[in-house]
């Protein structure tokens, strides 16, 4: 029975993650592009999934800890949050890489276009996005150089997602070039989801500590 469940979890999240923002990729109506920038775009879409996974990927996912070891959780979490960090980390790069292949506008003035040129509500967000990126991923692997409780880590770590996720979450919708009404909202879903979950285990924790 608890295979099952397992082989279930497993399947929902593929579907959930991966197998729906494929196939609203695959048949949203988009101009056609380059193999290396469809690729790119691909690559970027799965990590910005994987980053919503990680909210649900935890112990806040009751679910989980009920058939899987929390430190089994804790690992796949681990190992996922360094591929979409790591995706994230280069997206500036990734952005203007196609240009070594075309005309026009040179890779390095592009990117320094990009990174200095703030004409829309999308790019300042991206760039809030991008610093909270960094602020999580140091804050995650100097934990324990931070010499502070483990709640106050915690929590610190839970509202730096929570900013993560919404200032990511409103850049890939307002400025990302596949998303249409559909992936704007399952989007908007997981994240929304996602959010609501880790409160749900911070509220409960509070309530807990105070009984």
């Amino acid at each position: 029975m608890e295979t099952v469940i397992k082989k279930q979890n497993l399947l929902i999240g593929l579907l959930a993650f991966i197998g729906l923002p494929l196939l609203l990729w695959a048949v949203g109506d988009y101009p056609l592009r380059t193999v290396l920038k469809a690729s790119l775009s691909l690559l970027t879409i799965l990590a910005l999934f994987m980053m919503f996974a990680q909210f649900f990927l935890s112990r806040a996912n009751g679910s989980l800890t009920k058939i899987y070891p929390v430190k089994t959780i804790l690992k796949w979490h681990k190992a996922i949050g360094y591929i979409f960090i790591t995706v994230f980390i280069l997206h500036p790069f990734l952005i203007v890489l196609p240009r070594f292949f075309e005309a026009g506008l040179l890779p390095m003035d592009a990117f320094i276009k990009l990174i200095t040129t703030f004409e829309t509500t999308g790019q300042i967000v991206g760039l809030i996005a991008y610093i909270l990126m960094f602020v999580l991923g140091a804050t995650s692997i100097f934990r324990y150089q931070l010499n502070i409780k483990y709640n106050t880590w915690k929590l610190l770590h839970g509202v730096l997602s929570l900013l993560f996720i919404l200032f990511a979450t409103w850049h890939a919708v307002d400025m990302g070039r596949h998303s249409d009404n559909a992936m704007s909202i399952w989007m908007i879903l997981l994240a929304s989801g996602g959010s609501m979950l880790l409160l749900q285990t911070y509220i409960t924790d509070k309530k807990e500590h105070h009984e």
